[in-house]
């Protein structure tokens, strides 16, 4: 885990720990939260690559595990498969649209 003053938000830990700070400072518990995660998308269609060389695959299992650990609740999820997500959240009401383009096979 990084120190408290090299957390930015990028990476799962990171983020995770950032929201936990915010969630104790203002009095909650994390399994008060519910969660909706998007991604992991494998941007490579590349069929040689292992199972253990698919980062899309491995950043939805870490979410999956924070959220776990946290006994956080998941409402949705719409992980995995390749190509790209377009995301719209409303702040005001927590409402999250998806508009996802798969990866074009290649022919040839």
């Amino acid at each position: 885990m990084r120190a408290d003053s090299e957390l930015n938000g990028r990476y799962s830990d990171a983020a995770m720990a950032l929201f936990e700070r915010e969630a104790r400072r203002r009095g909650t518990l994390m399994k008060d939260y519910q969660a909706k995660i998007f991604g992991g998308s494998n941007m490579l269609t590349n069929s040689t690559l292992r199972e253990d060389e698919l980062i899309g695959t491995k950043n939805t299992e870490a979410a999956l595990k924070h959220l776990t650990e946290r006994d956080m609740t998941l409402l949705v999820a719409h992980v995995g498969e390749t190509g790209h997500r377009r995301i719209a959240l409303d702040v005001s009401t927590g409402d999250v649209w998806v508009k996802h383009e798969p990866l074009q096979k290649c022919i040839g």
